[in-house]
């Protein structure tokens, strides 16, 4: 399916949250994901569906100054 993942549109098999950010190598510790606009709690990654035309943010911490 088609999405698109911080920006840009890619195509992907994954059908959750959490099968997408292991297929694009994100780890999960200090790392967020929106769909839509609206933030995913952690704990709903696996169960999280994605459709078509999703818009995804994924976001992570950096440690620095």
């Amino acid at each position: 399916m088609k999405i698109t993942v911080n920006g840009k549109e890619i195509s992907s098999k994954a059908n959750t949250l959490s099968s997408l950010k292991d297929e694009l190598g994100f780890a999960g510790s200090g790392t967020a994901i929106a769909v839509n606009g609206a933030m995913v709690k952690k704990t709903d990654w696996d169960s999280f569906i994605i459709k078509e035309n999703d818009n995804i943010l994924i976001i992570r911490a950096a440690c620095g100054g």
